[in-house]
């Protein structure tokens, strides 16, 4: 069964992340570029509840991706394959009873070191590093060589960073989309009580 083995950091700046990387001899893999992605589920909301993601997302190519949780929480199984054109995809879900219960995008930079990735993301509402390798095992100390601070992770998706921020402030956009945050405040992951896993980098203590 495929699987997603990976685990997600808020960061004040992906900035000294990329730095340390490439200092340790890190590889760009793909060059920043903008994803869209609607995150969908069914009227009762069962799949989130389920702790299962049905996501389509457009970059350079469009997706269809389902994960599904297991009982390691740094584990999920994944299946992802590709959909053209994403009018059609968009149909499809919809015919099938699936409504968009998020739209976010993303900056998204990564970088291989080693058999490991690192996903350099930037949201309207913060930055984050994930990082994914191909065993759990590996994965404290992969992160510990990009600079992270391993007891700084978090568990939650975009989608509940996303919900966390609207319940605690008021006036916030419906949508994760840089548009909609275009005239609000700068928010950012501190706002959200999240530590900064990259603080002990000196790049980003300045």
């Amino acid at each position: 069964m495929p699987q997603e083995i990976e685990a997600k950091f808020p960061v004040r700046s992906v900035a000294p992340i990329r730095q340390h990387l490439l200092s340790a001899g890190a590889h760009l893999e793909i060059d920043r570029h903008l994803e869209r992605n609607w995150r969908y589920d069914l009227p009762n909301r069962s799949l989130t509840a389920a702790g299962k993601v049905l996501r389509l997302r457009q970059a350079a190519r469009t997706t269809l991706t389902f994960k599904q949780a297991s009982p390691d929480p740094l584990v999920r199984h994944e299946w992802e394959l590709e959909v053209v054109p994403l009018e059609t995809a968009q149909e499809l879900l919809e015919q099938l009873g699936y409504q968009v219960i998020l739209v976010y995008e993303k900056y998204r930079q990564v970088y291989s070191l080693g058999d490991a990735h690192f996903m350099l993301d930037e949201l309207p509402f913060g930055d984050f590093v994930e990082v994914e390798t191909g065993s759990p095992a590996g994965l404290e100390q992969t992160a510990s060589r990009a600079g992270l601070d391993w007891g700084r992770r978090i568990d939650g998706s975009y989608l509940e960073l996303f919900e966390r921020l609207q319940l605690e402030y008021d006036n916030q956009p419906e949508q994760a989309t840089f548009e909609a945050f275009r005239r609000q405040p700068q928010i950012s992951g501190g706002v959200l009580g999240l530590a900064d896993a990259s603080q002990s980098l000196p790049e980003a203590n300045q």
